[in-house]
C-alpha cells in the first residue's frame, strides 16, 4: 500500500539556494516547507526520502533524498536534484551545501539561465564564498546544451553573482564541436544590464582604407549617461581615436560624437569629423534642437563613411532651432550654418543667422466659418565675403472653407509683402533697400463620388475625386531682387496646388491659371485586411497668360498655354505586391517614350510570408534644350532577399547609373540564422561619390552572431547602416 506523502514545516531549516546568475537580495527569509514520501527526525538529523520537494520564498527544490544536520548546517542532496528560482533552473545528481555559510559543492551541475536562455555545464561547482562560485571543466552556450552549434569550453569559470560577471580561464570557442579560437582569458556579464567594458572589435578589409580594425570600449557612466570610446586603425591611413557620449535626461537628450586622424599616412594632414545633437525643452515650453556637424575635408565622408548619398552631399548643415506654440500659433527661430563640401569652405556661402518665423490661424467672428491666417519670417543672410542681406516678409490671408454634400470649396485672398536690406559687399552695387508687395487670390474645390461592390468575403470601393485650383497673382518685375535661397525646382504632382512654383520667396510667380486634377482610387477589403489596390492621379495647369517672372534676369518668359502632364500611379492587386510611380510628360513631344519624359520613376515591391522580398526601382530625369533630350539622371535599383530554406537567406542589391555607365553600388551575400547563433558573409563594391565616376571602394565583411555574447564583425554590415 502506497503511503501518503508527509508534510513538515521547519521554521529553523533554511536550505541554501544553488548557484544563481543574479546577486541575492537581502530580504527576510521565510520558513522551508518540505514534502516527501517519508520524513524522519533523529536528534539533529532530519532525513527525507522519496519525491522530496522543498519550497521557500519562491525557490523550489526537488531530490530523491535529503539529509540535513541541524547542528552543523550541512545538507546532503542525492538523486535527480532540480532547483528552480527566479532567473535560473539547475539539475545535478548530488550536492552538499551548508545553510549556515552558504558554501558547498554540486556534482555535474547543469545551470539554465532563464533571462538569457543560456546554459553552464561542468564537472563540479564549488561555492567558495556566499556570492561566488567556480565551475571546473565547464561549458557555456546559448544553444541547446547537449549538442550545441557553438560553445565556450573553459578549464575554469569563476562567477561573481554580486557583479553578475563570469571569468573564463583557459577557454576555447568551438563551432559544431570544432575548436576555432583559443584565449587564456575571456569575460562577460551574465545579466542584461549595461556594464563598463570592452566591446567586440570589428575588422574590415577595404580597398581604399586597407585593413580597418576598430576596438570599442563601453563606459557606463551613470544610469542616464554612457559613452563609447574607440580606436580605429587603418593600415592605409593610421590610428583614429573615436568618442561618442550619450545622455538621456528628463527634458533633454544629448549625443556628442568625434573622431580625429592625426597625420594621415596618405595625405599627411590632420583629418576629423565632429557632430553634436541635443534636443529638449526649456522653461516656458520652448522646444529646442541643436544638430551640428563639421568635417576636415570634402573627401572625408566618402572615404571613411560607408554611404554613397552621405559622401555625395553638397553641404553639411548645422542648425540650432527653437520653437514655441500658443494655441493655433507657432513661433520658430533657427541659426543655420552650411559647410560647403564641393567649393570647400567657400567664404561666399550664405548662412541663415538667424531665421525667425511666425505662423498660425484663428477663426473670425465666432461662428463665422472664415479664418485669418498669418505667416511671417525674418532672415539675416550672412557670409564672410560678398553682399549680406536682411530679408523679411509677411503674408496675411483670409480663407472661407465650406463643406457641402457635393464636396468642398475654399476661397482664399491675401497680400504678400517682402522687404530686403543689403549690407556689406561692394558699395554702389544696386539699391540698399528693396520691397515687393503682391496680392494673391486662390479658389480650391474638390468632390468625391464612390461606389462599392461586395463579393464573397471582401469588397471593393471605387472613388473618383475631381479637384480644381484657381490661382491669381499679378505680375511685378522682380529682376532686381536678390536670389538668396530660392531655386526653380522641378514640379511634382502636389506642387500643382501650391501658390508659388519657386522653392523660396525671392521670386513669387505671376499667375492666372487653373489646375485641373482627377484621382481614381480603388480600395479593397478582404477579411480584416484593408489596402489601396489602385491609384491613378492626373493633373495639369492651364495658363491664361504668359509667365513673365523668371529666376535669372534675361531668361525668356514661358508662353505655353498648359503645363506638362503630371501623373502618379499605383497598383496593388494583393497586399504583398505593389507598384507605384510618377511621371511628367510634355504632350507636344514627338512620342510618349521614356527619353521624351521630363521625369519618370517607378518602384515594384513584392514579399512572401516565407521571407522572400524583392524591390526594383527605375528613375530617369531629362533636360530639354532646343527640343533635344539630355539625360540628367538615369538609375536602376534592385534589392532582394531569398529564403533558401530553414535558417538560410541570400540577399543582394544593385544600383546602376546609366549616366556614368557603371554600378553605383552592388552587394551580395549569405545569411545563416539559427536562433542561438548566426553568420553573415557579404561583398560590397560602391562608388565613393556620385559625381565622380571611377573612384570606388570594395569591402568584404563577415559578421558572426553568438547570442548573449554579441556580434563579432569582420567588416561592418552595410545593411545595419540604412
Amino acid at each position: 500500500m502506497k503511503r501518503s506523502p508527509q508534510r513538515l514545516l521547519l521554521a529553523i531549516v533554511a536550505l541554501p539556494a544553488m548557484a544563481a546568475p543574479a546577486p541575492a537580495q537581502e530580504t527576510e527569509e521565510g520558513p522551508v516547507t518540505m514534502e516527501a514520501d517519508r520524513i524522519s527526525l533523529d536528534g539533529n538529523r532530519v532525513q527525507a526520502c522519496g519525491n522530496v520537494q522543498t519550497r521557500r520564498d519562491g525557490t523550489r527544490m526537488e531530490a530523491d533524498r535529503v539529509t540535513y544536520r541541524r547542528d552543523t548546517g550541512w545538507v546532503d542532496l542525492e538523486g535527480d536534484i532540480r532547483v528552480r528560482d527566479a532567473g535560473y533552473e539547475a539539475t545535478a545528481p548530488s550536492a552538499r551545501l551548508n545553510q549556515e555559510t552558504g558554501l558547498g559543492e554540486i556534482r555535474e551541475p547543469r545551470l539554465h539561465l532563464l533571462d538569457s536562455d543560456a546554459w553552464i555545464l561542468g564537472e563540479r561547482l564549488d561555492r567558495y564564498a556566499p556570492e561566488r562560485f567556480r565551475m571546473d571543466s565547464a561549458m557555456y552556450t546559448a544553444c541547446a546544451p547537449d549538442a550545441p552549434p557553438w560553445a565556450l569550453r573553459s578549464g575554469t569559470i569563476y562567477v561573481n553573482q554580486e557583479s553578475s560577471f563570469a571569468h573564463h580561464w583557459n577557454t576555447r570557442l568551438e563551432l559544431a564541436g570544432i575548436p576555432v579560437l583559443y584565449t587564456p582569458y575571456f569575460g562577460h556579464y551574465t545579466d542584461e544590464e549595461r556594464h563598463t567594458g570592452f566591446l567586440y572589435p570589428s575588422v574590415e578589409f577595404s580597398g581604399s582604407r586597407g585593413t580597418d580594425i576598430t576596438v570599442p570600449f563601453y563606459w557606463n557612466i551613470a544610469p542616464q549617461m554612457d559613452a563609447t570610446l574607440g580606436l580605429r586603425n587603418m593600415t592605409a591611413h593610421g590610428l583614429m581615436p573615436q568618442l561618442e557620449l550619450r545622455h538621456l535626461g528628463k527634458d533633454v537628450e544629448t549625443r556628442v560624437y568625434g573622431e580625429h586622424l592625426a597625420d594621415d599616412k596618405a595625405t599627411g594632414d590632420d583629418r576629423y569629423y565632429y557632430a553634436a545633437e541635443q534636443r529638449g525643452t526649456l522653461p516656458g515650453d520652448v522646444g529646442y534642437l541643436l544638430d551640428a556637424e563639421r568635417v576636415s575635408d570634402p573627401e572625408y565622408l566618402s572615404l571613411f563613411g560607408r554611404d554613397l548619398e552621405r559622401g555625395s552631399q553638397r553641404y553639411l548643415t548645422s542648425v540650432l532651432s527653437l520653437s514655441r506654440g500658443w494655441g493655433n500659433y507657432r513661433a520658430d527661430a533657427s541659426f543655420t550654418y552650411l559647410q560647403d563640401l564641393q567649393d570647400f569652405n567657400a567664404p561666399d556661402t550664405l548662412q541663415a543667422l538667424p531665421r525667425l518665423s511666425l505662423q498660425g490661424d484663428q477663426p473670425l467672428f465666432g461662428a463665422f466659418p472664415g479664418y485669418l491666417e498669418l505667416e511671417g519670417e525674418y532672415v539675416h543672410f550672412y557670409r564672410e565675403e560678398g553682399d549680406r542681406y536682411h530679408r523679411s516678409f509677411v503674408d496675411p490671408s483670409l480663407s472661407l472653407p465650406l463643406d457641402t454634400r457635393y464636396g468642398s470649396i475654399e476661397p482664399r485672398a491675401g497680400v504678400h509683402a517682402t522687404a530686403y536690406r543689403r549690407s556689406g559687399g561692394t558699395p554702389g552695387t544696386g539699391d540698399r533697400d528693396q520691397t515687393r508687395t503682391l496680392p494673391h487670390f486662390s479658389l480650391r474645390a474638390d468632390s468625391r463620388i464612390h461606389r462599392i461592390w461586395d463579393f464573397g468575403g471582401g469588397a471593393v470601393r471605387h472613388s473618383i475625386e475631381p479637384e480644381l485650383f484657381y490661382l491669381y497673382i499679378p505680375y511685378e518685375d522682380q529682376d532686381d531682387l536678390p536670389v538668396l535661397d530660392t531655386k526653380a525646382s522641378p514640379l511634382r504632382f502636389d506642387d500643382l496646388f501650391e501658390m508659388n512654383r519657386f522653392s523660396g520667396i525671392d521670386r513669387i510667380n505671376d499667375a492666372n491659371q487653373l489646375t485641373t486634377a482627377l484621382t481614381n482610387r480603388v480600395d479593397a477589403k478582404r477579411g480584416q485586411r484593408h489596402w489601396e489596390a489602385g491609384l491613378l492621379r492626373l493633373g495639369q495647369i492651364h495658363y491664361f497668360r504668359d509667365r513673365r517672372v523668371t529666376l535669372d534676369p534675361g531668361t525668356e518668359r514661358t508662353t505655353s498655354a498648359t503645363s506638362n502632364y503630371f501623373a502618379e500611379f499605383g497598383l496593388r492587386p494583393i497586399p504583398e505586391v505593389a507598384l507605384r510611380g510618377a511621371l511628367e510628360y510634355d504632350p507636344d513631344r514627338p512620342a510618349f517614350a521614356l527619353n521624351q519624359m521630363d521625369y519618370f520613376q517607378s518602384q515594384l515591391t513584392a514579399s512572401h510570408p516565407s521571407g522572400h522580398r524583392f524591390s526594383a526601382r527605375y528613375l530617369v530625369r531629362n533636360a530639354f534644350a532646343d527640343g533635344s533630350p539630355e539625360t540628367v539622371t538615369e538609375e536602376y535599383r534592385t534589392a532582394a532577399q531569398v529564403d533558401l530554406g530553414p535558417s538560410w537567406d541570400a540577399f543582394g542589391r544593385y544600383r546602376y547609373s546609366a549616366l556614368f555607365r557603371e554600378p553605383l553600388e552592388r552587394e551580395i551575400g549569405l545569411d545563416y540564422h539559427a536562433g542561438c547563433w548566426g553568420v553573415r558573409l557579404a561583398y560590397q563594391d560602391r562608388l565613393l561619390r556620385r559625381s565622380e565616376a571611377g573612384e570606388r571602394d570594395t569591402t568584404v565583411y563577415l559578421t558572426v552572431r553568438l547570442r548573449t555574447l554579441g556580434e563579432f564583425e569582420f567588416g561592418t554590415d552595410p545593411s545595419d547602416l540604412q
